[in-house]
């Protein structure tokens, strides 16, 4: 009978066990997946946004340099508004230094439409768009249908404007609902920002 009891309670203890290993599981999947949104989210309006450009032109700036790092590259530039030319200074790929003409030459041809978009009334042309699509409403998921929802997080310096930092997410969620994932589609910080008299 002692036997039968220990046994008992000994099962009773793995149950236990068992189901308090499914209850943290199932909180460690709820925390690692994102948080079910059915809509795209921007942190900054398009009022916002209209504010930090205003702030951004109203410096008049002719001429400045800027160092922009994204995932895989640091590129920095030097932008003359005045003369619209555009010169790479340095580009490092992946930790790689690239060649480049520096001040000898502006850039031209494919170069300059590969580096065009890293100025930074550019990337305010970018975000204005990203924030339009930020919050513009895909709809709710249908059943067995994938959504894409957009997650936009833009950052400006208070003093002149011109944005920080720009992170946009991508969500895709499968019409069930239980499974979501989240890729990033941009990621460009400027670290560094320098006005040439």
């Amino acid at each position: 009978m002692r036997n039968s009891i220990i046994r008992g309670l000994t099962g009773s203890a793995v149950i236990l066990l068992v189901a308090l290993v499914f209850v943290l599981a199932l909180l460690g999947y709820k925390a690692l997946v994102p948080a079910q949104i059915e809509r795209n989210t921007s942190n900054i309006t398009r009022d916002e946004y209209a504010e930090a450009f205003a702030k951004w032109d109203s410096q008049n700036i002719g001429a400045y340099e800027v160092t922009i790092v994204d995932p895989k590259q640091e590129i920095r530039l030097r932008v003359d508004k005045r003369t619209d030319q555009l010169f790479l200074l340095s580009h490092t790929v992946l930790g790689l230094s690239e060649s480049v003409d520096g001040l000898k030459v502006p850039l031209s041809g494919v170069t300059l439409r590969t580096f065009q978009p890293y100025t930074i009334d550019a990337i305010f042309d970018t975000i204005q768009q990203d924030v339009v699509n930020a919050l513009s409403d895909p709809g709710l998921p249908a059943d067995g249908v994938t959504t894409r929802y957009i997650d936009l997080h833009v950052a400006f310096d208070p003093t002149i404007g011109y944005p920080v930092h720009t992170t946009e997410s991508l969500r895709t969620t499968l019409g069930s609902k239980e499974i979501t994932w989240r890729t990033t589609s941009k990621d460009v910080e400027i670290k560094d920002f320098t006005v040439i008299p």
